[in-house]
């Protein structure tokens, strides 16, 4: 009998007959859609379902609730029943604490210039196909044209400090603080006597006189202030997992994305630990706007699969001093978005020193690995064949 079997057992005691079969049927379609949303975020299979039991809480809890459930009389039992849904979607989240989020307030970003005749002079071909790419995403020029007429248009996400330090002070984290804090303050990590913590400074925003930290340091930033496990769950606005400890990162209003935290947790590792295979200066993006302009790649593996894409496009049609790009993306439909460049016609490698090779040669190439984000600490790519690969073209 496997785990879920036992669990859904213990949370089914004192329902009989067709009760029981269909208390047991309402809890494993929530046990497999949250082992759906586990495995999203790069957790196996045995992870992601130890984690869907954990969030589902203690067996014997629900086993009294759904004995209220199955035998209260019919107008209780509707009302009961909406009680016990919103138990099963949101039990985790009752004890979380949320870390707000906000957009970083930018003016006059490139993808306005782009929409101005003549700033379009002054853009390299390859700087007008990204641009173009992205407007053609947000609805059309005229679309974008309106946001930027309203002078503010969205930055980076940034989360409120205050809520982070207080997330971890609850979870026995707590960091140290110099006395005379002000809006931008930097979040200092001071070295303990063990010398398991090494001493680190992040910078900080004052928005609207609070302090604030880019979302992207998030992990950077939690490797360094703590020494226990930490992994991620959910695509937007994700928990993260610190020991037994969880943290909501994010708002509605301005939704943090799993797949940018990650970007930066890769190029973070990079720079630790130079054996990590990925070139030593790269462009990182949070996320592509494909469109019907673009390729994308058939990968093999699940839905909700995590990827790393690092490609020369943009280095080799510039002709000039670009970096290599590196972006972290999921597997959709059997597919992944892994350039924003329209015709693209990449050769596929498998290391990075082919890469490498192709562009000395002016060849464009991409290479793809296969992320496992299950230990933040130790992020692992592996890459994966290019005989497993498949360039899908535009509009496929």
């Amino acid at each position: 009998m496997n785990r879920t079997e036992r669990y859904l057992r213990q949370a089914t005691r004192g329902l009989w007959g067709q009760k029981r079969r269909d208390a047991m049927t309402e809890l494993r379609g929530a046990i497999e859609d949250k082992v759906y949303r586990h495995r999203l975020c790069g957790l196996g299979e045995a992870e992601a379902e130890q984690a869907a039991l954990r969030d589902l809480g203690n067996p014997a809890a629900i086993a009294r609730d759904l004995g209220q459930v199955h035998t209260a009389p019919t107008v209780l039992r509707t009302t009961l029943l909406l009680g016990l849904a919103a138990m099963l979607g949101l039990q985790a989240a009752a004890n979380t604490a949320t870390i707000t989020s906000q957009y970083l307030p930018v003016r006059d970003t490139a993808q306005c210039r782009a929409l101005d005749p003549e700033q379009r002079a002054s853009l390299l071909p390859v700087e007008l196909q990204t641009y173009d790419a992205f407007i053609r995403a947000q609805g059309g020029p005229e679309v974008v044209r309106q946001r930027c007429a309203s002078v503010m248009h969205n930055g980076n996400v940034m989360l409120k400090v205050a809520d982070l330090l207080a997330a971890l002070n609850t979870a026995g984290i707590p960091v140290k603080e110099q006395s005379d804090v002000t809006p931008t303050t930097p979040l200092m990590v001071y070295a303990d006597a063990a010398g398991t913590l090494p001493r680190a400074s992040f910078g900080t925003t004052d928005l609207g006189g609070t302090r604030y930290l880019d979302s992207h340091m998030i992990v950077p930033f939690m490797t360094r202030v703590t020494t226990a496990p930490l992994h991620l769950t959910g695509l937007t606005n994700p928990v993260l997992h610190i020991g037994t400890a969880e943290v909501q990162l994010g708002s509605d209003t301005a939704p943090v994305r799993t797949t940018s935290l990650l970007t930066a947790a890769v190029l973070d590792a990079r720079r630790s630990d130079p054996s990590v295979p990925l070139p030593e200066e790269v462009l990182t993006l949070p996320e592509w706007y494909p469109d019907a302009a673009t390729s994308t790649l058939g990968v093999p593996g699940q839905d909700g699969d995590l990827y790393v894409v690092v490609q020369n496009i943009t280095r080799v049609k510039a002709h000039g001093p670009v970096p290599d790009t590196l972006v972290v993306v999921t597997r959709t439909h059997g597919r992944i978005s892994f350039t924003d460049q329209v015709e693209a016609h990449p050769k596929l490698v498998t290391t990075l020193a082919a890469l490498n090779t192709a562009t000395a040669r002016h060849e464009q190439a991409a290479l793809v690995y296969r992320l496992d984000a299950t230990n933040l600490r130790h992020l692992t790519l592996a890459p994966v064949p290019a005989t497993h690969l498949q360039l899908l073209p535009k509009g496929n």
